[in-house]
């Protein structure tokens, strides 16, 4: 599903234009953004957390560079979905 489907079902579920639709989901988008950025962790109920995590420099191998390579020291956004989510999606 693209975001565009997300703004037309949305819409029509709200029986609100796409185009106001839109500027709240992108809104929400810039919000969690922030939170990453500001606090490290966002919490969405019914939907999961959003969490910066910190990686390790580590060694791969890799057949570009014939041999090992480091990937250096980053942070990384992880998400954690609620119970509610996990049950829906292995049904």
């Amino acid at each position: 599903m693209e975001q565009s489907d997300v703004v037309r079902r949305a819409a029509t579920e709200c029986e609100l234009s796409n185009a106001a639709v839109k500027k709240v989901l992108e809104a929400i988008v810039g919000q969690i953004h922030s939170g990453l950025v500001e606090d490290g962790r966002v919490r969405i109920a019914d939907l999961g957390i959003f969490k910066v995590a910190d990686r390790a420099p580590r060694m791969v191998r890799s057949d570009f560079v014939d041999g090992e390579m480091e990937v250096p020291a980053h942070k990384a956004v992880t998400f954690r979905p609620v119970k509610r989510l996990k049950k829906l999606v292995n049904q």
